[in-house]
């Protein structure tokens, strides 16, 4: 936010002659309407500027908590707008961010460089692809709630820190990328990811080094069972991961004994992780998963006498997870 409750708007736009120093021109202005900022900037650079070839919109985390729907309109009203740029969450200032990745030495042009990370990050299921279309489908529907990729300004490069979730438009809560991982699983969004197990029971022999296990989630199936008891929803949300071994020190898993057991301790891991992400969710009061669209669409007289945000932080919602191990290594 700019001054006096002004939009603080940075634009960055790729500079091609050859005979600049700069790769990215930075135009920062303040106005209380994204139309009027972008007049300012017509004002101020030689280049043309559309919505049209925008790709990245940032929003501040604090800006965020505040709602963002009313500055997205400007994108949805024009034909020439991007309904295809990404929406992007950062935790700190989007000003900051942009002037410094322009200072970065070893990487890309900053839009290039975030692009391709937010690329290589959703293919791995840390964060999720949301851009301007699918924001505003999930703000519109009644029973579902946007969500939207973390990044953050790291001293030498640009991090992703995970997803915000939203109630509406405005940002509510915020999870890690694992969380992430979990949440896009429950969602039935069809990507792999890697889980690491570091709990207890996974102790080495004498004299190794290396703890834990790292399975690669490679296919997720959701079945979502729902019922009203006592004028609450109940929701079951059965999760199957189909996994390969990516990182384990031992050589007993050709034993059938050592593979159930491992599959067991992760199936309780992840079905720990996706409860306490459900339990946040509906501490905060957001709804990624749609829990009140499957209401909506099942039980459509329940749906019309309550008022579904309160409901919702009321609801039984647990996850109960099957690891399978399908796989463990090309040699054994």
């Amino acid at each position: 936010s700019g001054k006096n409750g002004k939009i603080l708007l940075t634009r960055s736009l790729p500079v091609f002659d050859q005979t600049s120093e700069k790769q990215v021109e930075i135009i920062v202005t303040e106005a209380n309407l994204i139309s009027d900022a972008r007049e300012q900037s017509r004002r101020m650079s030689s280049k043309l500027i559309e919505g049209g070839i925008l790709q990245l919109i940032y929003f501040s985390s604090e800006f965020a908590r505040k709602g963002i729907h009313e500055l997205l309109e400007v994108f949805e009203r024009s034909p020439v707008n991007p309904l295809l740029a990404n929406v992007v969450v950062v935790d700190g200032s989007p000003k900051e961010l942009i002037e410094t990745a322009h200072e970065f030495k070893d990487k890309p042009r900053p839009a290039f460089y975030v692009n391709q990370l937010l690329e290589n990050n959703r293919r791995d299921a840390y964060i999720p692809e949301t851009r301007v279309y699918n924001f505003d489908i999930d703000y519109f529907a009644e029973g579902i709630d946007p969500v939207a990729p973390r990044i953050k300004l790291s001293e030498n490069a640009i991090e992703v820190t995970g997803s915000a979730l939203f109630s509406g438009d405005r940002m509510v809560g915020e999870i890690d990328p694992k969380w992430t991982g979990m949440l896009l699983a429950m969602m039935d969004e069809k990507k792999s990811t890697e889980y690491v197990y570091n709990q207890p029971g996974l102790e080495p022999p004498a004299g190794e080094r290396k703890t834990g296990i790292a399975v690669l989630i490679r296919e997720a199936k959701r079945q979502i069972g729902v019922n009203i008891k006592n004028n609450l929803p109940v929701f079951r949300i059965n999760l199957t991961f189909e996994t390969a071994i990516s990182e384990y020190k031992w050589d007993d898993m050709n034993k059938d004994e050592v593979q159930k057991q491992l599959e067991k301790k992760l199936s309780d891991s992840i079905t720990d992780e996706c409860n306490g992400l459900l339990k946040y969710m509906q501490k905060v009061g957001s709804d990624p998963i749609g829990m009140g669209e499957i209401i909506r669409s099942k039980y459509y007289s329940y749906w019309k006498t309550v008022d579904w945000k309160e409901v919702y932080k009321q609801a039984d919602i647990t996850a109960d997870c099957k690891v399978n191990i399908m796989r463990y290594g090309a040699i054994n």
